[in-house]
């Protein structure tokens, strides 16, 4: 197929397709200006036929939270094989599915909590990127405000915000029943292996949806 194809209009999706397992309502969604980021490709819209007509939709609006965690799973699986570490697939999908306010370069804080930080397979990377991708719409903006005494913003932190982060953390260890990257990754062998690596993206599209999950709660 890929030589009959090759150098074609068709060749580019079909690659698409068969490398990264993108759907062709993603593939006629890319837009030079939306899509492309660095050496990395983001699906932003989506061009679905409906009457016989194309339509552009943003991918993650008009959504039940069901549909935008099924979509946080497929869009975070897509960056794992685009070579993105476990901390930044969940980071940026949630990036790509909200309005964070967020410059895209901020993904450089994600980086170096891979491999259970700095590939010491300590706490995994996944978790962490679904508290930093939760922060962008829990977190405080601005730490000073609009409590003005200390004594108000510990109490703010301890009773309207940490329990929402904690529920997800503790969500996630009862399935896994631990937080540990090495303890979650032993079963399958090398750290290298191909099973190890199925694994954490499995890991990685259920950290991503469960961001989208306690965002919308």
């Amino acid at each position: 197929l890929l030589p009959a194809i090759k150098d074609t209009e068709l060749e580019l999706p079909v690659l698409l397709a068969a490398w990264l397992s993108f759907s062709m309502s993603e593939i006629r969604g890319l837009t030079k200006s939306k899509s492309i980021s660095g050496d990395h490709i983001r699906i932003a819209e989506v061009v679905v036929v409906v009457g016989g007509k194309d339509h552009r939709k943003e991918i993650a609006k008009n959504k039940t939270v069901e549909e935008k965690m099924a979509l946080a799973d497929e869009i975070s699986r897509g960056y794992f094989r685009q070579g993105l570490n476990c901390t930044e697939c969940v980071l940026r999908t949630f990036m790509d599915m909200y309005d964070v306010e967020l410059p895209e370069d901020v993904l450089c804080m994600a980086t170096g909590f891979g491999g259970g930080i700095g590939h010491t397979k300590n706490i995994c990377g996944a978790i962490t990127g679904a508290v930093m991708a939760l922060g962008t719409v829990k977190g405080r903006r601005n730490p000073f405000g609009p409590k003005e005494e200390m004594g108000q913003r510990i109490k703010h932190l301890q009773g309207d915000i940490y329990p929402v982060f904690g529920e997800m953390v503790t969500e996630i260890e009862n399935k896994y029943g631990t937080l540990i990257c090495r303890e979650m990754s032993q079963p399958f062998g090398d750290f290298d292996s191909k099973p190890r690596k199925k694994n954490c993206m499995e890991i990685i599209a259920y950290c991503a949806q469960l961001a989208v999950k306690y965002a919308e709660n």
